[in-house]
């Protein structure tokens, strides 16, 4: 099947028009692919196909450019790749797939494919495609660099000479005059060697020397040498030395010198290209590997330890979304900047894609520390970076592998120090931490849980329990808060802390949490009804940033027939505060619905009375690392007292989280606290636990 579509241009002026094949079975995706081109700024002509016969017959029209799919009816991308080098194979050949494994990417690079790509990432597509037809000029270039030369020769445009049979020139062309700027008498006569230990680049005087004891020896001679120009600077020569001593109208060593500096040029700038980020110049992921296996080649010869510190930029994504892409590029090109002339010239400063960047460091100094050599390299970004007209401040998380006897390989220290940059993330970010072997190990269950989680919801292994809250002044049961429980067959009861972050994570907590709210309304229309006036339902900072929370829970209180004001949402503080107009929007938007709305795990996050004020809040809770310290530590006492003050001002009620004691309920009856939830009250249970008679258990204990 073929689709062809007309040329398409986008609005920048005057656009890059290319031709592009696609090789794809879907034509939804090869639409999604050329929008991706053309909101880049390139203007299209392309054509879709997704047999092995119109594929042959679209090559045939010479595109600029083939984008094919891994995954193709009948063969795959990776034949497809065969079919294009084998006829011709002249333009840039990009894999695209939903799913294509490490080995299958690295054949398909090897094969000739200029690069593969990720459906999941398919904004690197017009990077991708731009680089693969800059390399293809290059390469066209060189093309036509290598058919120049050629036509030089055949027109006597190189440098000719022949030898004597005491290796003494006895001729030079006269195109040695308009290539190196010396005239052909002042080689003549004179020893070759001579000349060359004059003229020849001290670096290749040793392969230029031995050419002649090769001839004499019967060896064919063919080498690539620097010869000075008269003006002082070098150029490449490939020289080709023949034996022709016995040709009577020869009598000696004829030597062939064609300029090939243009060509070394290209290849040079060709290989810097593969090495290097096209961005910030920077060694790329590729140079990066082969940089820590050198290192630790040295490092086993010498017994001096190397570190990998795996440098993330913090929150990099809001100078993107605030400052635009462009701003964001500036940046890391300042930051790759800043980094390198920070560390030593023996070091390694590589861009590892992304926000991302690797040091390599040799020979640690014995009075630095891993530890201190990662906060040097966090002082060095603790100044500003001037951007445009703003002024921008960036943080970074860093991972730190060392090895010691350089028995690693080269991605093992890297997978430690990613690991460890993982870990300083989740202690706050703007940090550093050294890779310990235990990481390893939650890395691995981190992965593992996240794998699991996908299947926990269609295969019922999600339950709610309700934990209940109650009044300190009525002594009275007036809601329950809905909480959520893992019994994962794999891996036994997981606790929310360590699940919740990676629902959050993997974006699995929309569809997770969207059951948790449809499922806390049905039961609050079934059992609870009688038993507590309201039921909290937790929304995670993920959920509150989706355009659908609001349609989602008027949709559950429809379904359902629950009164709005029986249901309580809780928010968390740092998800309010984060984007604070944002959230007002929401928030505002749900309490038209007539919802309570709650924000939980108060005192942790860094909100401002300004914008508290401004949330039309119902409860606050009090976060329970707080409660615990009633009664044994002035300053939770201190905080908790602010709080309740606070909430008073506002006219808001006051929830504390985790009470366990007895003195800890009186302590917080006395301040003006009105609610608590705890194990002093009860124990989070499934619905079906709260019978009248558990909740009158509950009633008992509060006589």
């Amino acid at each position: 099947m073929t689709d062809i579509s007309s040329t398409r241009s986008s609005e920048p002026k005057d656009p890059e028009v290319i031709d592009v094949l696609f090789l794809e079975d879907r034509p939804d995706d090869a639409d999604l692919l050329a929008r991706q081109l053309e909101d880049a700024g390139y203007g299209l002509t392309w054509r879709r196909v997704d047999s092995r016969e119109d594929f042959v017959e679209a090559l045939g029209a010479e595109p600029d450019v083939v984008i094919a799919d891994y995954n193709l009816p009948g063969f795959d991308g990776l034949e497809a790749l065969d079919l294009h080098l084998a006829q011709g194979g002249r333009v840039p050949f990009i894999l695209v797939s939903g799913v294509l494994g490490e080995e299958v990417a690295v054949e398909a690079i090897r094969r000739g494919a200029a690069d593969y790509l990720l459906k999941d990432r398919l904004r690197r597509l017009p990077t991708a495609v731009a680089r693969a037809l800059e390399e293809q000029r290059l390469r066209e270039r060189g093309r036509l660099a290598d058919e120049r030369i050629r036509a030089l020769v055949s027109h006597g445009s190189d440098i000719a000479a022949v030898l004597d049979t005491d290796f003494r020139f006895a001729f030079m062309s006269p195109s040695v005059e308009q290539i190196l700027g010396y005239h052909p008498d002042e080689y003549v006569g004179s020893p070759v060697t001579e000349m060359m230990q004059q003229h020849v680049h001290p670096d290749d005087l040793e392969l230029a020397l031995s050419a002649p004891r090769a001839l004499e020896a019967g060896h064919q001679v063919r080498h690539e040498v620097r010869i000075r120009h008269k003006d002082g600077g070098y150029r490449w020569f490939s020289i080709k030395l023949s034996d022709h001593f016995d040709d009577p109208a020869v009598r000696g060593a004829v030597c062939n010198m064609t300029d090939v500096t243009e060509h070394r040029h290209i290849e040079a700038e060709l290989e810097h290209q593969a090495l290097h980020d096209s961005l910030t110049g920077l060694p790329n992921r590729a140079l990066l590997h082969d940089r820590i296996e050198q290192a630790l080649g040295r490092t086993r010869r010498s017994g001096r330890p190397v570190a990998v510190l795996f440098v993330d930029l913090d929150r990099f994504k809001d100078v993107n979304d605030s400052l635009g892409h462009v701003a964001g590029d500036q940046l890391l090109i300042e930051v790759a900047g800043r980094l390198a002339k920070g560390m030593r010239e023996t070091d390694t400063v590589c861009r590892f894609g992304g926000d991302e960047f690797v040091i390599v460091v040799e020979h640690l100094p014995p009075f630095q520390t891993p530890r201190s050599l990662g906060e040097r390299i966090l002082g060095l970004l603790e100044k500003s970076f001037q951007i445009d007209s703003a002024e921008v401040y960036v943080t970074a998380s860093i991972g730190i592998a060392v090895s010691d006897d350089g028995q690693e390989e080269a991605d093992t220290l890297l997978r430690d120090a990613d690991s460890a940059m993982y870990r300083a993330k989740e202690k706050g970010r703007n940090r550093c931490e050294v890779y310990e072997t235990v990481m390893h190990a939650r890395a691995t269950r981190h992965l593992d849980l996240a794998g699991s989680l996908r299947r926990a919801l269609p295969e019922d292994e999600l339950e709610i329990h309700y934990q209940p809250i109650v009044s300190l002044d009525g002594r009275d049961i007036v809601g329950f808060e809905a909480l959520l429980r893992w019994h994962s067959t794999e891996h036994g009861n997981v606790p929310p802390v360590e699940f919740i972050p990676i629902a959050e994570e993997t974006g699995l907590i929309k569809q997770i949490g969207k059951w948790v709210l449809d499922e806390t309304c049905l039961g609050v229309a079934r059992w609870i009804d009688g038993l507590a006036p309201c039921v909290s339902v937790n929304i995670s900072p993920v959920q509150l940033a989706e355009p659908g929370l609001v349609d989602h829970v008027r949709e559950a209180i429809t379904a359902s027939g629950v009164a709005p004001d029986d249901l309580c949402l809780e928010i968390t503080e740092g998800a309010l505060v984060h984007d604070p107009e944002a959230a007002l929007h929401v928030v505002d938007s749900l309490k038209e619905l007539g919802v309570r709305l709650s924000i939980d795990d108060f005192g942790t996050g860094y909100s401002a009375l300004a914008y508290l004020k401004r949330f039309p809040i119902d409860l606050m809770k009090i976060d329970r690392s707080f409660v615990s310290g009633l009664g044994v530590d002035p300053t939770d006492e201190s905080i908790v007292s602010v709080v309740v003050e606070m909430a008073a001002a506002l006219g808001v009620k006051v929830v504390a989280e985790g009470v366990e004691t007895e003195e800890q309920r009186d302590w917080l009856h006395e301040r003006g606290c009105h609610y608590a939830q705890g194990y002093l009250f009860g124990r989070p249970a499934p619905a079906t636990d709260w019978d009248k008679a558990a909740v009158a258990k509950v009633r008992a204990r509060l006589v």
